[in-house]
C-alpha cells in the first residue's frame, strides 16, 4: 500500500496523522516530496516505514 504526503517538515498535526495511518497499515510505504523528520521521530513513529522522496528532496 502506498500513503501520499505533501511533505514531513517536522512532527506535528499532519505527521502525527500520517502515524497513525502507518500504525493500520504497517506494510505501508511512504510517498512524499521532502522529508525532514529527524531520525529519532522516525525510529519512534515510523520504525519499519520505508519514506520514497521526490528529486528535489536531495537538492
Amino acid at each position: 500500500m502506498a500513503v501520499v504526503h505533501d511533505w514531513c517538515p517536522n512532527f506535528r498535526g499532519g505527521e502525527r496523522v500520517l502515524a497513525q495511518i502507518c500504525k493500520q497499515f504497517p506494510n505501508a510505504e511512504i510517498f512524499t516530496l521532502f522529508d525532514f523528520l529527524t531520525a529519532e521521530v522516525k525510529e519512534q513513529y515510523f520504525r519499519d516505514v520505508e519514506f520514497h522522496t521526490s528529486a528535489a528532496n536531495r537538492l
